[in-house]
C-alpha cells in the first residue's frame, strides 16, 4: 500500500518494492510469485499514474511435455489510479489516500505470460501413444497405447459429423 497524501500535484515518488501475486493453476503451475517492481508514481491532479517495470521468475508447465519450468518474465506497467468520482472505465479505484499496486502488477504480469510456454524451443513433447517425455529419450512403446491416453486419442479419430 502506498500513502499518497504527501505527493503534491505534478510531483512523483520512486517506487521500489516486491509484490506477491497468486498465480492460478490454469497457467500450468499454481504458485505465489514475488514480483520486483521499480518505477515512479506521479500525481497528475485528478489521478495518479504508475509507470514501472515488473520482473519475476514464474513457474509454468511446458505446453508440450508438461514439465514444470522456471521462466523469467520482465514487463512494463502503465496504470491510472483514481478515486471513484474521477475514475474512467479502465482506471483502478483507490480510497482513503492509499494505493494498492497488486491489481496493476497482476494485470501487467498476466498479459505477458506466453499462451503456450515451452521449457525450451527444441522441446520434443510427449509420445502420442504412450505419453513418454521424448526429451528424456525415445520411448519403447512399439505403438502400444497407454490406457490413460486411450480416451484422449479418440478425440483425434476421424468421425462424421
Amino acid at each position: 500500500m502506498i500513502d499518497i497524501r504527501r505527493i503534491n500535484i505534478g510531483e512523483n515518488i520512486n517506487i521500489k518494492q516486491n509484490v506477491e501475486i497468486d498465480i492460478s493453476s490454469d497457467f500450468g503451475v499454481g504458485k505465489t510469485v514475488e514480483i520486483a517492481v521499480c518505477g515512479k508514481l506521479s500525481n497528475m491532479g485528478k489521478f495518479f499514474q504508475l509507470e514501472a517495470c515488473g520482473e519475476c521468475i514464474l513457474h509454468v508447465g511446458c505446453s508440450r511435455c508438461l514439465a514444470e519450468d522456471e521462466m523469467p518474465i520482465k514487463f512494463q506497467i502503465f496504470e491510472k489510479f483514481a478515486e471513484m468520482e474521477d475514475a474512467d472505465e479502465d482506471d483502478i479505484i483507490f480510497t482513503n489516500k492509499m494505493i494498492d499496486m497488486r491489481f496493476a502488477v497482476e494485470r501487467g504480469l498476466l498479459v505477458n505470460i506466453p499462451m503456450k510456454p515451452l521449457c525450451k524451443d527444441s522441446c520434443e513433447g510427449l509420445c502420442h501413444k504412450c505419453g513418454h517425455n521424448l526429451n528424456l529419450g525415445t520411448c519403447s512403446c512399439d505403438g502400444e497405447i497407454n490406457e490413460q491416453f486411450r480416451q484422449l486419442l479418440q478425440l483425434f479419430e476421424d468421425k462424421e459429423v
